[in-house]
């Protein structure tokens, strides 16, 4: 698995944007930032914020890793501020580098994947990125402090751009599962074997709890 770059969009006077890099793999947090003024940030151009991002997604692509995957967190806003959610998101995608993929979470998943229910608060988050961090097979110490710390800041930018990435590789990871599967499945039937069919479906192979959202480019993992 690649690099995964979590972006937090900030939109209002009480956040600023988070930006991260981790390894999915290996889970550790290779970088973390934030940017953007809280007082100034629903007042600063998009070139400013754009000038911002670009430096710090140079920090990804200086890591020379050809397949890094950029994911930001999305959300249901009406009004100005889901116009100017709408407008940062498009913004950020314009400079995410041709030739990688980048995919829009939704925040309810963000939370529900990575501290276990849709309406986990910020704390809950911190905890659930230890945790996650804690399930590699060496637990990379470097980062357990890096969440201890900015959780101890209260930098819940960073954390949840974390938690974005992750949320994204988890997702994608379970996509890549449901695709296998419908195709051993798909094999086993066209094969022949002992299943019946019954209205069209092979019997005993039909999860109803399970839809297939496989993400695309520029799409919105839900």
């Amino acid at each position: 698995m690649a690099l995964i770059v979590g972006i937090d969009p900030g939109t209002g006077r009480s956040s600023d944007s988070g930006f991260a890099i981790i390894d999915p793999e290996r889970r550790v947090i290779h970088y973390t930032a934030r940017f953007g003024s809280k007082a100034k940030m629903p007042h600063m151009l998009y070139q400013e914020l754009c000038v911002l991002l670009k430096r710090h997604i140079q920090v990804a692509t200086d890591m020379h890793d050809p397949n890094t995957i950029f994911a930001c967190e999305t959300f249901v806003m009406r009004g100005k501020g889901g116009e100017t959610l709408q407008r940062l998101i498009g913004a950020y995608m314009s400079h995410v580098p041709v030739g990688h993929h980048f995919y829009e979470v939704f925040n309810t998943t963000v939370k529900r994947l990575v501290s276990g229910h849709g309406a986990g608060d910020k704390d809950d988050v911190a905890i659930g990125i230890a945790a996650w961090l804690k399930g590699a097979a060496t637990p990379d110490q470097d980062s357990l402090d890096k969440v201890e710390e900015l959780r101890h800041l209260k930098a819940f930018d960073e954390l949840d751009a974390i938690a974005i990435a992750i949320a994204c590789h988890e997702q994608l990871k379970a996509e890549a599962l449901l695709v296998s599967w419908k195709s051993e499945t798909k094999t086993k039937v066209d094969m022949g074997g002992a299943r019946r069919r019954r209205h069209g479906r092979a019997t005993g192979l039909v999860n109803n709890n399970v839809k297939s959202t496989i993400p695309r480019r520029h799409s919105r993992l839900k």
